[in-house]
């Protein structure tokens, strides 16, 4: 019998080991994938029917989810499952998820048959299956006996175009749709723009007299541009009393505003070319410009600049100079700025279309639009001002993860600065090396900015810097209740890249506080998980 050496035999004390895993996640190297960078916030709310209309859950599967999760089972197959769930164990309904939202039955049934899916996570999966139009997992969710069309919120949800045998599935295997279910079901379908959806709908209705004296009806569809729809409502008899070409402008379809034009009795007033330019629809406002002669406002002008439309802009500009009013433009091109609208403010600011302010550097910085910054410098005498910005403009780039932004002022206008909240801001964002970054050239309070410079070297901060190690530790007089706050926030927010690196020490705060807060808000993620596991090896509180 083989005697093992000296070393292992020291290394592998379960004192020793119990102490080394302290300061470790706990799991496999393939699984830290998971806790990268960014994780799904979950809590009891998020199967509310309220998602599914607002994008929720698409907007978190495309964005962080599914594209982790997939790289994980295509590298690890399923076969590894078991020592997935067993190490992060809410990762089991992440993956069921996954496969809802991709259409992997094969995979749900791994799942279902091997480890279950839990009862209260069906209406997840049900919303999921119904966001990517995936009728043969409801078929098998209802066969694993999920009830999926239990609620008259799923099937409104699920009122989409192209959605019609999901629709019927859901219907036909919900017993409680009643009659007075029927207008929110119909206005649904008008809205969605689907011809089948609306007949299939009206088929279901033995109230159909009473739908056609709703004047609201005809009116969703003409907001909506959905030009058959509109039509074939008319077709029926239903009450277009309010129907006018405005309506049909804002739903941005010309060939439903020419329909009406040619039929005659439809009203129109200067509101279609305001509404044409604020969403940037130049096909109309060329058409309205021809057939019609009642103008535009101020208001068409402005609206175009704040929808960032700059062929909309300079139409006006040379068809309507009359409409500009140069103090109202003034006054929120900072905004137009912020919201990344530069080629609009470039325009206004070479036609002297409005006036120079702070603000607009401010708005610049805020987006991120260093080469918009850079132009504002190189032709201060062609426009006639002198590039200034506020310490606004540092914190919204440092609020929205803008490094070379960051880099940028900080070449130019050292001596603005930044306000307190600008390292705050970035922590509850989660941009790590905004954090240092700021950390490194003193913009952050109570930090040694020699030391972090000592510790990590004079890098470029091209992606190429190495990370602080137990940053905490060089905050030497922060404002410990606003650090707090904004560690709350990113770990609320899924920012684990964040929480790991500032709680590797937790000299101001540590790892308790944020599982304690996290618990609070009933959250159920890789974040609870992972912080519970380093809120037990705790030094303040271990």
């Amino acid at each position: 019998m083989s005697v093992k050496p000296v070393v292992s035999r020291v290394l592998l004390t379960p004192n020793l080991v119990l102490a080394i895993a302290a300061y470790q996640d706990g799991i496999y190297f393939d699984m830290r994938l998971f806790l990268s960078k960014l994780v799904i916030k979950r809590s009891p709310c998020a199967s509310h029917p309220m998602y599914s209309t607002s994008g929720y859950y698409g907007r978190i599967m495309t964005n962080s989810s599914f594209p982790v999760v997939t790289s994980w089972l295509t590298t690890w197959g399923v076969g590894r499952l078991p020592k997935l769930f067993a190490c992060l164990p809410c990762m089991h309904l992440i993956v069921a998820e996954h496969a809802a939202w991709s259409g992997n039955v094969e995979l749900l049934e791994t799942i279902h048959t091997t480890f279950g899916l839990p009862p209260q996570h069906e209406r997840v999966l049900i919303l999921l299956a119904i966001e990517k139009n995936h009728l043969h997992v409801l078929v098998f969710l209802r066969a694993c006996g999920y009830k999926v069309g239990n609620h008259i919120e799923t099937i409104a949800s699920a009122i989409k175009p192209d959605n019609l045998p999901l629709v019927r599935f859901l219907h036909t295997t919900n017993e409680r749709v009643f009659q007075e279910d029927i207008p929110r079901l119909f206005s649904a379908a008008v809205q969605s723009g689907d011809i089948g959806l609306v007949q299939y709908v009206l088929d279901q209705s033995d109230m159909l007299s009473a739908l056609q004296q709703d004047a609201s009806y005809v009116m969703i569809a003409a907001y909506g541009g959905h030009y058959d729809v509109t039509l074939a409502l008319l077709a029926l008899g239903f009450d277009a009393t309010a129907l006018t070409i405005d309506a049909a402008v804002s739903g941005d379809s010309l060939k439903l505003v020419q329909h009406l034009y040619d039929l005659g009795g439809y009203n129109c007033t200067i509101s279609p070319m305001d509404a044409a330019a604020g969403q940037g629809h130049l096909d109309l406002l060329l058409w309205l410009h021809a057939h019609r002669n009642e103008g535009c406002t101020t208001r068409g002008f402005t609206f175009a600049v704040h929808g960032g439309h700059l062929e909309v802009v300079q139409f006006l500009h040379i068809q309507y100079p009359d409409t500009i009013d140069r103090a109202e433009l003034s006054s929120f091109v900072a905004t137009a700025a912020a919201k990344g609208h530069w080629p609009v403010v470039q325009y206004l600011l070479q036609h002297k279309l409005c006036d120079f302010s702070r603000g607009i550097l401010d708005g610049i910085a805020s987006s991120g639009q260093v080469h918009a910054a850079q132009w504002l410098v190189d032709n201060q005498e062609t426009v006639g001002f002198k590039t200034t910005c506020t310490t606004e403009a540092m914190t919204h780039a440092a609020s929205n993860g803008h490094l070379a932004m960051l880099q940028w002022l900080h070449q130019h206008h050292p001596a603005v600065g930044c306000t307190t909240q600008a390292g705050y801001n970035a922590i509850s964002n989660g941009h790590v090396e905004v954090v240092q970054w700021l950390m490194a050239h003193g913009y952050f309070e109570g930090v040694a900015a020699n030391a972090v410079v000592e510790a990590i070297g004079r890098g470029s901060f091209d992606g190429t810097t190495p990370l602080l190690q137990c940053p905490q530790d060089y905050m030497e007089a922060p404002n410990v209740a606003a650090l707090g706050t904004a560690m709350k926030r990113a770990a609320s927010l899924g920012h684990v890249g964040m929480i790991r690196w500032l709680v590797q020490s937790g000299t101001h705060v540590c790892a308790c506080a944020l599982a304690r807060h996290i618990r609070n808000w009933l959250q159920d993620d890789l974040m609870d998980h992972w912080l519970r596991k380093k809120a037990c090896g705790c030094a303040n509180h271990g």
